[in-house]
């Protein structure tokens, strides 16, 4: 079972995930890692009631970035996938749907947002974006032009 990191505590995780949103969003929003060159700034959204968003920002062309963080201990399996999936373009619009897990994804998660063309983000491609290269480049989508 998946279960978010950082103690064992309700009240501690809860306030865990609230930081790891939070930074997620600072970093969309600072120029120096990527969507600095979006023409409206990024929202942090999450908690409860979010419809699977934690953070949504348009970048230099107008496309909807629709993020959705996960903080657990183990990878991020595929039912998770599937419900962003079910929200990120339906519900929200998203025109780049991203789902971010500090520890991976299953294989089976892989594939369906393979199979669904949803981004997702693990580790090493949150750390290339936090230390200054454009998502757009971490993720292997064509940039905006400037």
């Amino acid at each position: 079972m998946n279960r978010p990191t950082g103690g064992s505590g309700a009240r501690q995780q809860r306030s865990l995930t609230v930081r790891y949103r939070a930074r997620a969003a600072r970093t969309a929003r600072s120029g120096q890692v990527g969507l600095g060159r979006t023409p409206s700034r990024p929202l942090r959204v999450g908690g409860a009631g979010d419809l699977g968003v934690d953070v949504t920002a348009r970048d230099a062309e107008n496309r909807l970035l629709i993020l959705q963080c996960k903080q657990y201990q183990n990878p991020v399996g595929s039912g998770h996938v599937q419900k962003f999936n079910g929200t990120a373009r339906p519900h929200h619009g998203a025109d780049v749907p991203i789902m971010i897990a500090l520890n991976g994804f299953t294989q089976p998660a892989v594939d369906f947002a393979r199979h669904h063309r949803l981004i997702l983000v693990g580790r090493p491609e949150l750390k290339k974006w936090a230390h200054g290269q454009h998502l757009y480049d971490v993720i292997g989508i064509q940039s905006p032009t400037p």
